[in-house]
Protein backbone atom coordinates (compact mmCIF):
# COMPACT_ATOMS: atom_id res chain seq x y z
CA UNK A 1 0.00 0.00 0.00
CA UNK A 2 1.17 3.84 -0.68
CA UNK A 3 1.71 6.06 1.16
CA UNK A 4 1.02 10.01 -0.29
CA UNK A 5 2.37 13.27 1.29
CA UNK A 6 1.25 15.76 -1.13
CA UNK A 7 -1.87 16.19 -3.92
CA UNK A 8 -1.43 19.12 -6.23
CA UNK A 9 -5.22 20.32 -7.42
CA UNK A 10 -4.79 22.16 -10.93
CA UNK A 11 -7.51 24.75 -11.94
CA UNK A 12 -9.25 24.24 -14.74
CA UNK A 13 -8.56 27.95 -15.52
CA UNK A 14 -6.68 31.25 -14.36
CA UNK A 15 -8.83 32.78 -11.32
CA UNK A 16 -8.41 35.76 -9.96
CA UNK A 17 -7.18 35.92 -6.04
CA UNK A 18 -10.56 36.97 -4.91
CA UNK A 19 -12.12 33.88 -6.54
CA UNK A 20 -9.14 31.81 -5.31
CA UNK A 21 -9.22 32.58 -1.68
CA UNK A 22 -12.84 30.72 -0.61
CA UNK A 23 -11.29 27.81 -1.88
CA UNK A 24 -7.84 27.93 -0.52
CA UNK A 25 -9.80 28.20 2.80
CA UNK A 26 -11.84 24.87 1.67
CA UNK A 27 -8.76 23.35 1.41
CA UNK A 28 -7.64 24.15 4.54
CA UNK A 29 -10.64 22.89 6.62
CA UNK A 30 -10.06 19.17 5.59
CA UNK A 31 -9.11 17.11 7.76
CA UNK A 32 -5.28 16.09 7.17
CA UNK A 33 -4.36 19.63 5.08
CA UNK A 34 -1.40 21.24 7.05
CA UNK A 35 -1.20 23.65 4.41
CA UNK A 36 -2.10 25.21 1.09
CA UNK A 37 0.05 26.92 -0.77
CA UNK A 38 -1.08 29.25 -3.90
CA UNK A 39 0.55 29.03 -7.05
CA UNK A 40 1.05 32.60 -9.23
CA UNK A 41 -0.56 32.07 -12.95
CA UNK A 42 2.74 31.92 -15.30
CA UNK A 43 5.12 29.68 -12.74
CA UNK A 44 3.76 26.13 -13.46
CA UNK A 45 2.49 27.16 -17.34
CA UNK A 46 3.61 23.66 -18.83
CA UNK A 47 2.23 21.51 -16.30
CA UNK A 48 -0.78 23.59 -16.13
CA UNK A 49 -1.55 23.41 -19.65
CA UNK A 50 -1.34 20.17 -20.26
CA UNK A 51 -3.36 19.28 -17.30
CA UNK A 52 -6.27 21.33 -18.46
CA UNK A 53 -5.51 19.48 -22.30
CA UNK A 54 -6.29 16.43 -20.89
CA UNK A 55 -9.03 17.23 -18.58
CA UNK A 56 -10.39 18.92 -21.70
CA UNK A 57 -10.09 15.64 -23.92
CA UNK A 58 -11.42 13.56 -20.93
CA UNK A 59 -14.80 15.79 -21.06
CA UNK A 60 -15.08 15.64 -24.65
CA UNK A 61 -14.68 11.70 -24.94
CA UNK A 62 -16.92 11.68 -21.94
CA UNK A 63 -19.48 13.72 -23.91
CA UNK A 64 -18.69 11.35 -27.05
CA UNK A 65 -19.82 8.31 -25.63
CA UNK A 66 -22.13 9.02 -23.48
CA UNK A 67 -23.85 12.35 -24.96
CA UNK A 68 -26.04 14.31 -23.02
CA UNK A 69 -30.03 14.23 -23.81
CA UNK A 70 -31.71 17.28 -25.56
CA UNK A 71 -35.15 18.05 -23.87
Amino acid sequence: MSSYNALIVVLEGDLHESQVEPIVAAIRQMRGVADVEKNEAGDMNLILAESRARHELREKFVELLWPKKEK
